[in-house]
């Protein structure tokens, strides 16, 4: 940053020159000698530097007064300016862009980890638990899992849905389950199921298992899509920034320079 600043700061004094009033001749024959060393030792050439001030009437950036800076001088100066420039918020821009998509792989990565293996261990203490009975409904846990991924990965709708589905499927599979003695017809146990699922808790098969689960869940799934998104957006946010100082410099605007700040002029 101090180099643009540097470079900022000396252009204007390079293009301004002394204002023309009482005294100005004195000030004309001022020598150029500071400014031609200055830019002599950043590469310019000697030969595109007047040795005294000249009048700015070529000035197409600067103030059109008295000055040490020729229009080949100039054009460099503005060009120098914006290359440090861009290449400052180029440089910025695309440590943040790398930065926020690493974070995103790497939470996006851990996450689903992190459901993979909470399948996982509940398939193994299930199957020690009830053997070829859960084998024998493996698809239905299964299925939840495969909903809450497509919840995260995908939709980001449908949660309290799936929650609902799985605690009514479990529960059609686990009654006739548990009274083998009776033969219980389909409209039956949707009934059932409808009663379970209902806002009036006027049924409660599983206790409060359902309300816990559904707050943990909820709570984990939601803070993570909204974290992830979060990474995407600012990814893109930033990208798009960099786009528009991309058409911005190949557009070639400028921005006049603020006339109430007028520097003495050197040499």
């Amino acid at each position: 940053m101090s180099r643009l600043r540097t470079l900022l700061l000396l252009l204007l004094p390079l293009c301004l020159g002394p204002s023309l009033g009482p005294g100005s001749e004195a000030k004309v024959t001022r020598s150029c000698t500071e400014t031609r060393q200055i830019l002599g030792s950043r590469g310019y050439s000697l030969s595109l530097l007047p040795p005294a001030p000249i009048s700015g009437e070529h000035l197409r950036i600067c103030p059109q007064e008295y000055t040490c800076c020729s229009s080949e001088v100039e054009e460099r100066l503005n060009w120098d300016t914006e290359a440090t420039f861009r290449g400052l918020v180029e440089k910025s821009g695309s440590f943040l862009v790398h930065t926020l998509a690493a974070l995103h792989r790497k939470f996006n990565g851990a996450f689903l980890e992190m459901i993979s293996s909470a399948e996982h261990s509940l398939a193994l203490l299930f199957h020690r638990s009830y053997g070829q009975l859960y084998s024998q409904h493996t698809p239905l846990f299964t299925g939840l899992f495969t909903r809450l991924r497509d919840y995260y990965e995908k939709s980001g709708e449908g949660l309290d849905d799936a929650l609902v589905d799985f605690w009514a499927q479990l529960l059609e599979k686990m009654f006739p389950l548990l009274h083998p003695e009776y033969n219980f017809s389909p409209d039956y146990l949707f009934c059932i199921t409808r009663l379970a699922a209902s806002a009036d808790d006027s049924l409660k098969p599983f206790g409060d298992s359902p309300h816990r689960l559904r707050l943990q869940v909820t709570r984990a799934m939601v803070a993570a899509l909204a974290f992830v998104q979060g990474l995407e957006t600012g990814k893109d946010v930033v990208n798009e920034v960099l786009k528009m100082v991309s058409c911005f410099w190949l557009r070639r605007f400028r921005a006049p320079f603020p006339l109430s700040w007028q520097p003495s002029p050197l040499g």
